[in-house]
């Protein structure tokens, strides 16, 4: 628990990522996406001190050592929920998809929660994918992220009617 002044807080950080968005890990032909993406979060560590700067190698993949220290451990977080952001269209294996988030809620149990996401655009299979996810991570919520890009369509909107079967479900 973080103390301040004699007083105790619980500390949860809702909005956390367990990325890979190393070149292994980039589909061909959306090379320049998958770097601009990360890039671009890289830039943000200019706002922060120089001493807590990464090179952008070591940003590109974040490690579950380098997540626990900075999140746990600097962070002062007692616990975390990681966000699930798959970006298929630019990275092969997910930018952190649920799968392996939550081989980071094993390794902290008590500490993780992993919330799930989905996609409307995914229809049947997608709604089908969400309820294994539930039942496999005991999700208690969703990432909605409107922007990903999927086979050309480039985001989708929580009033697309399609959403609303997702929505129901959640």
């Amino acid at each position: 628990m973080y103390e301040r002044g004699g007083e105790k807080y619980f500390v949860v950080d809702e909005h956390t990522h367990f990325w890979d968005a190393s070149p292994e890990n980039w589909v061909k032909g959306q090379e320049q996406y998958a770097k601009g993406w990360i890039e671009c979060f890289h830039a943000y560590m200019g706002l922060g001190p120089p001493e807590t700067h990464w090179p952008l190698e070591k940003f590109m993949k974040y490690s579950a050592e380098d997540y626990e220290r900075d999140v746990f451990e600097q962070g002062h977080a007692d616990a975390a929920i990681l966000q699930s952001t798959y970006l298929r269209s630019w990275y092969t294996t997910g930018f952190n998809t649920t799968e392996k988030n939550a081989g980071l809620m094993e390794r902290n149990r008590d500490r993780v929660i992993v919330n799930g996401r989905f996609d409307p655009r995914e229809g049947e299979a997608g709604l089908k994918q969400l309820e294994e996810d539930a039942k496999r991570y005991n999700l208690k919520g969703v990432k909605v992220y409107t922007a990903e890009w999927y086979n050309g369509s480039r985001g989708w909107s929580l009033s697309d009617p399609e959403a609303q079967v997702f929505l129901d479900k959640c």
